[in-house]
C-alpha cells in the first residue's frame, strides 16, 4: 500500500511538472475485443460515461452482433473501431499468436481486413472509425503501407510506435499502460509498477530530447522514430477484468480527469484526436 501511495505521488508531482510547463499530457483510451453486449461492457460504459473520458472500442468484425450496436448506441463518447477481422491466430504454435503476421499471403489479409471494415460499416455507419487494431498487437510490417487503400486511416498497437506514420496516409497511435499481467492468470498487475511505467513515459514526453541517450521505457531503448507528442494509451480488455482490474481503472481514470481541470496538466483526447494527421506529420 505504501508503495503505491508514493507511486500516485510521483505522477501527481509529474503531472504537476507539466502544468508548471503550461502543457498538457495528452492521454487516449482503447478497450479491446469487444463483440456483444454484457455486464463487463456496461460497466466499461459506465466508467467512460462517469469520468466523461471518451473511448476507442476496438470491435471484433465477424463477431460483432446488434447487441453491441445498441449498448453503445446513445453513448457519443464512444467510438467503434477496427479489431482485425474474426480474432483467429494464424501463427505455427512455436511463435506469438497474431491474426495478420506474416503468415499469409497480403492479399488474404487484405482481403479480410476490407471485408471486416465492410461489415462494422454497415453495422455503426459514420460512428465508425476506420482504425486497424490488430489482434495481439501484431501486424505485418509489408502489410502496413497498403491499409490506406483499403480505406484505413490509422493503425495501433501496443508500447511507443517506431513510425507515428509507418505508409503515406497512415497515423499510428499505440496503447502504452496495460494493467493485465497477461503470463499470470491474467490478473491484476501491481499498482506500483503500472504507474511507474506511466510516470517514467510521461517524463521521457515532457523532457524530451533533453533526455540520456541510453534512456530506458518499459525496458528498453526508445524506438528511433520516437515521437514525445504521441499521446499516452491506457489499454483495457473489459471481458477478462476482475475486480482489482476495475477497482484500480476507476482511480486511474478519476485521477487523470481531476488533472483535466483548467491548469490540471493533462487531457484526454478522444479517438479522431489521437489521431490526427497534421499532429504524426509534425513529428
Amino acid at each position: 500500500m505504501a508503495e503505491a501511495a508514493s507511486a500516485w505521488k510521483a505522477l501527481e508531482a509529474e503531472l504537476a511538472a507539466w502544468a508548471e510547463a503550461g502543457r498538457n499530457a495528452t492521454f487516449w483510451w482503447r478497450d479491446d475485443d469487444a463483440t456483444t453486449g454484457s455486464a463487463a461492457l456496461n460497466q466499461l460504459l459506465y466508467l467512460s460515461d462517469e469520468f466523461s473520458v471518451p473511448l476507442a472500442l476496438a470491435v471484433v468484425p465477424k463477431l460483432a452482433d446488434s447487441a453491441l450496436v445498441q449498448a453503445i448506441g446513445q453513448m457519443p463518447r464512444i467510438t467503434p473501431i477496427v479489431h482485425g477481422y474474426a480474432h483467429i491466430n494464424h501463427a505455427p504454435a512455436h511463435e506469438k499468436q497474431a491474426e495478420f503476421g506474416g503468415h499469409r499471403s497480403i492479399t488474404d489479409m487484405c482481403a479480410e481486413l476490407a471485408q471486416g471494415l465492410a461489415l462494422l460499416r454497415d453495422r455503426f455507419g459514420g460512428r465508425l472509425l476506420p482504425i486497424l487494431v490488430p489482434p495481439w498487437n501484431r501486424l505485418d510490417i509489408m502489410l502496413a503501407p497498403h491499409l490506406p487503400a483499403l480505406g484505413f486511416c490509422g493503425v495501433s498497437s501496443f508500447r511507443p510506435a517506431a513510425q507515428r506514420q509507418p505508409a503515406p496516409g497512415l497515423v499510428q497511435t499505440n496503447c502504452h499502460i496495460d494493467s493485465i499481467d497477461w503470463h499470470a492468470q491474467r490478473g491484476q498487475r501491481p499498482a506500483q509498477t503500472i504507474l511507474e511505467e506511466m510516470t517514467a513515459l510521461l517524463r521521457v514526453r515532457r523532457l524530451y530530447p533533453d533526455i540520456p541517450s541510453d534512456i530506458l521505457v518499459f525496458g528498453k531503448p526508445l524506438p528511433a522514430g520516437f515521437d514525445p507528442d504521441e499521446p499516452t494509451g491506457i489499454l483495457t480488455h473489459h471481458l477478462i477484468q476482475n475486480a482489482p482490474s476495475w477497482d484500480f481503472l476507476s482511480q486511474l481514470l478519476r485521477f487523470i480527469s481531476a488533472h483535466c481541470r483548467d491548469g490540471g496538466g493533462a487531457r484526454w483526447l478522444d479517438c479522431a484526436e489521437a489521431f490526427k494527421a497534421d499532429a504524426a506529420s509534425a513529428a
